[in-house]
C-alpha cells in the first residue's frame, strides 16, 4: 500500500488546523536555543531561562533542534555540531560554510546562514545547511546530514555526507526554510546574480534535489536582498536596505510571483512573523514596526499599518539586531546597546501577543549575564510534517433534506482538492435525494487524503397551513385546529405546546411543527374590529329652502336602510327633522340618529332712511334691523360723511350710529352714507354688501 494514508471517517468530522502556528506544531522541537558565545535559553519549564552551558561559539548564525517533548537533540553553528551534551559529533570535523575559518576555526560570521531542516523520508536525520559568510569569497553553500541513531542516539554526521555543495557561488548571507506541500521543505537563497535571483532547493523523502528553481527579480534596486520570511499562505516577505518587498510564493513548484515594493520609506534589516502569520515585524536599527498582512496583495496599505512598537531611542545608543519567535508565543529582540558609539552591553525585549492589532512591548523582558555577547537567537526549525496519521471519528452527522428541494454538502477541510462520489470536484455539492454521499479530501500540505460520508435522508413535507390572514369582531374568537398524523411537537410562539387554538386577541401567532427531524412552520396575523357605524354630519341646522346631503360613516362593509325607507349609505334631504339609518355587517347592526334644525340662512337688514339723534328717545339711533332668527356669520356697518370719512365703525350686529363723532362732537344735519356687509353661517355663507344714505335730522 502507497504511504499515504486513507483516512475513512464514517460521518462528518471537523478537524481545526489552520490557525496553528506551523512554529508552534510540536512547538518543543524550538524549545532551546543556543547562541553567541555558550549562551542557552530554554523554554521547557513555561518560563524562559537564560544560562551560559552551551557549547556554540558563533558570532552571528546558529540552530539547534529538539524533540516534540522539548528534549535537546543537538544545535550548531554550520561548521560545528554538539550534541545534546555540548560534545561535538565524532564525523562532524572538517565542516564547511559560515566561516571566516581562523586556525581551522569557523567564526560564525554568516547571517542567516545556519538552518536544521527535518529529513521527510528519515525520521532519524536531519539536514544541516551551512552558507559561507559574505567576509568568504565564494559564496558556496553546503549541507551535511546528521543521524541521531547514530553514536548511540547521540547523533552523528553520515560519512560521506557532509559539505554536499549545493551553491557553487554567490551566495549571500540571505537564506530561509519554508514549507511546501505533502510534507516538504524548501531551502531557499538570494543570490547575487544580475539580475538578482532566488534559488528553490526542493527537499522530500528523497532527500535535497540539486537542480534549484530560479526566479528572477525584476527590480534592480532590491540588490542587497537580506531575510525572507514566508508564511502559511505562500506570501514571502524580503527585506534590504532600499526597501521591502513582497511576492507569492508557489509550495508546489517553488517559484515567486507577483513582485510588488512597498513605499519609499521602508527598508529594515531582519524579519519575524508573527504565531498566526497575520503580522509580521520588521528591525530597522533602533525601531520594530509591526505590519498587517490581512491586506494583501495591497502592499500600500500594508505600508500603511506601520507601527513602531520599540521605545523613542537614538539609533547612536540603540540597535536591534534579530528578532525570533518563541514557543510561547512571544517574539524575543536582541539589543545591543551603545555609550559614545562604543558597544556596552547587550538585551533581551520582548513583544507580547504579536497576533494583536497593538501589540505590547517589554524592555529587558529576559535578565542575561553582564559578559553575554550574542548578535542572534539562530534559526527556528520547521517541525517534522506527520504524514501517516490516522484520525477516529467522534461524532456522527446525518443529513436530512426537509422542505428544501436540494441541501449542500461541504467537505470540511477548505482549500483542498476534492473527489466526491458523483465525480464533481468542487468543495460542495448540491443534493436532492436520499443516499450515501462521500467525498475524498487531499490535503495539499501533508498528503493525507480524508474520506467523509453523508448519509442523506429526505423527509416528506408537511404541509402546516394557518389560513389566510384574517379579522374578527370585538369579541368574537378564532379556532385554529392544525393537527395532523405523526407530527411530533407542536410550538406556538407564545409557548403553548397544543395543536388547536382559541385567539381573542389581535396579534401574529406562529406555529412551528416537528416531523422526521423536519421542522415546518406557520404565520398567521390576526386583527380585531370594533365596529362603528355614524351619520355624518352630526345634528346640525337646514336653510331653509336648501337641501343636505345625510353620509354614514364606518369600519365595515355596510347594508344600510334609512327610516324614510331609501337603502344605501347617503340620503339627500330638504326639511329639517329628525333622521335614522341601520347598518347591517358581519358583526351584526348598528344604528345612529341625527337632528336637523331649521336655520333662516338669508339675512337681509331693514334699514331707515332717516333718523333724529335729539335725545327725546325715538328714533335717535341709526341702525340696520335684523331678525332674531338670522344666523350671522360676520357683520360690518359703517358710516361715511359726504366727504367719503369714515366717521362710524361697528361689527356688532343691533349696535348702531347715535349722530356723534368719535370725539362725542354732534354731527350736523345732512345726508350720511351707509355700508352694511354681512354673511351667513349657513347657506350662500359669501358676504352681502348692503349700501345706500341717511338723512340726519335735529
Amino acid at each position: 500500500m502507497k504511504k499515504r494514508k486513507f483516512i475513512l471517517y464514517a460521518c462528518l468530522l471537523y478537524v481545526f488546523l489552520a490557525g496553528i502556528s506551523w512554529k508552534a506544531f510540536a512547538q518543543g522541537v524550538n524549545n532551546n536555543w543556543h547562541f553567541g558565545t555558550y549562551n542557552e535559553i530554554s523554554f521547557n519549564s513555561g518560563t524562559p531561562v537564560f544560562t551560559q552551558n552551551s557549547a556554540v561559539s558563533t558570532f552571528e548564525s546558529s540552530a539547534a533542534v529538539s524533540d516534540e517533548n522539548g528534549e535537546l537533540l543537538f544545535y550548531t553553528m554550520g561548521a560545528r555540531i554538539w550534541d545534546r551534551n555540548g560534545t561535538e559529533m565524532p564525523n562532524a570535523n572538517g565542516l564547511l560554510g559560515n566561516g571566516p575559518f581562523n586556525g581551522g576555526i569557523a567564526a560564525g560570521s554568516g547571517r542567516n546562514n545556519v538552518h536544521i531542516v527535518p529529513h521527510p523520508g528519515n525520521p532519524d536525520q536531519y539536514f544541516v545547511f551551512s552558507a559561507a559568510a559574505i567576509e568568504t569569497p565564494g559564496g558556496k553553500a553546503y549541507y551535511h546530514v546528521v543521524d541521531m541513531s547514530l553514536n548511540g542516539g547521540l547523533g552523528d554526521v553520515v560519512p560521506g555526507m557532509k559539505n554536499i555543495e549545493i551553491i557553487e557561488a554567490h551566495g549571500r548571507e540571505a537564506y530561509t526554510v519554508t514549507r511546501g506541500i505533502c510534507g516538504t521543505y524548501w531551502f531557499i537563497g538570494s543570490m547575487m546574480t544580475s539580475p538578482v535571483s532566488y534559488y528553490a532547493f526542493k527537499i522530500d523523502e528523497n532527500g535535497v534535489h540539486q537542480n534549484p528553481v530560479i526566479t528572477y527579480v525584476p527590480y534592480h534596486n532590491m540588490a542587497d536582498i537580506g531575510p525572507t520570511e514566508i508564511t502559511r499562505n505562500g506570501i514571502a516577505i524580503s527585506a534590504s536596505s532600499n526597501n521591502v518587498m513582497m511576492a507569492d510564493f508557489d509550495q508546489q513548484n517553488g517559484t515567486f510571483s507577483h513582485f510588488q515594493l512597498f513605499p519609499n520609506g521602508h527598508t529594515g534589516q531582519y524579519l519575524e512573523l508573527s504565531p498566526n502569520h497575520e503580522k509580521f515585524y520588521l528591525i530597522h536599527y533602533n525601531k520594530i514596526w509591526q505590519y498587517d498582512l490581512d491586506l494583501y496583495p495591497n502592499v500600500t496599505g500594508i505600508a500603511a499599518t506601520a507601527l513602531n512598537l520599540a521605545p523613542a531611542t537614538s539609533p547612536l545608543n540603540v540597535t536591534y539586531e534579530d528578532l525570533r519567535q518563541a514557543p510561547n508565543g512571544s517574539l524575543y529582540a536582541v539589543r545591543l546597546n551603545f555609550n559614545n558609539q562604543f558597544l556596552e552591553s547587550y538585551s533581551i525585549d520582548k513583544i507580547n501577543n504579536p497576533d494583536a492589532s497593538i501589540a505590547g512591548f517589554s524592555l529587558n523582558a529576559l535578565p542575561i549575564p553582564q559578559n553575554a555577547r550574542f548578535i542572534t537567537f539562530g534559526s527556528s526549525v520547521l517541525p517534522r510534517q506527520q504524514i501517516n496519521k490516522i484520525i477516529h471519528p467522534q461524532a456522527r452527522l446525518d443529513t436530512v433534506i426537509c422542505k428544501e428541494t436540494a441541501i449542500t454538502l461541504r467537505s470540511p477541510y477548505p482549500d483542498y482538492s476534492y473527489q466526491w462520489s458523483n465525480g464533481n470536484i468542487s468543495p460542495q455539492i448540491q443534493v436532492s435525494q436520499s443516499g450515501t454521499y462521500w467525498v475524498i479530501s487531499k490535503s495539499t500540505t501533508d498528503c493525507t487524503w480524508y474520506i467523509d460520508s453523508f448519509k442523506v435522508r429526505k423527509q416528506e413535507p408537511v404541509n402546516i397551513d394557518l389560513g389566510p390572514d384574517t379579522t374578527i369582531c370585538k369579541g368574537d374568537t378564532a379556532h385554529i385546529n392544525v393537527y395532523q398524523a405523526g407530527i411530533e411537537h407542536y410550538l406556538w410562539n407564545d409557548g403553548d405546546p397544543g395543536f388547536e387554538k382559541n385567539i381573542t386577541e389581535a396579534g401574529t401567532y406562529h406555529i412551528t411543527v416537528q416531523q422526521g427531524g423536519c421542522s415546518y412552520s406557520d404565520t398567521l396575523k390576526l386583527k380585531i374590529i370594533d365596529p362603528y357605524f355614524r351619520i355624518i354630519p352630526d345634528d346640525t341646522v337646514l336653510c331653509k329652502g336648501d337641501f343636505l346631503r345625510l353620509n354614514t360613516e364606518s369600519n365595515m362593509d355596510n347594508q344600510v336602510q334609512w327610516d324614510n325607507g331609501h337603502n344605501g349609505p347617503s340620503i339627500e334631504i330638504n326639511a329639517p327633522g329628525k333622521y335614522s339609518a341601520i347598518a347591517q355587517n358581519l358583526c351584526g347592526q348598528l344604528s345612529d340618529t341625527v337632528n336637523i334644525d331649521p336655520v333662516n340662512c338669508h339675512c337681509k337688514p331693514e334699514i331707515p332712511t332717516a333718523f333724529t339723534p335729539n335725545g327725546d328717545g325715538k328714533n335717535d339711533v341709526f341702525t340696520p334691523l335684523l331678525r332674531s332668527d338670522c344666523a350671522l356669520k360676520d357683520f360690518e356697518f359703517s358710516i361715511f360723511n359726504r366727504y367719503g370719512t369714515k366717521i362710524y365703525f361697528s361689527n356688532t350686529a343691533g349696535a348702531g350710529w347715535n349722530g356723534t363723532y368719535s370725539n362725542q362732537k354732534l354731527a350736523d344735519n345732512g345726508v350720511y352714507f351707509y355700508l352694511v356687509k354681512l354673511s351667513n353661517n349657513y347657506g350662500n355663507t359669501e358676504p352681502v354688501i348692503y349700501k345706500g344714505q341717511v338723512t340726519l335730522i335735529r
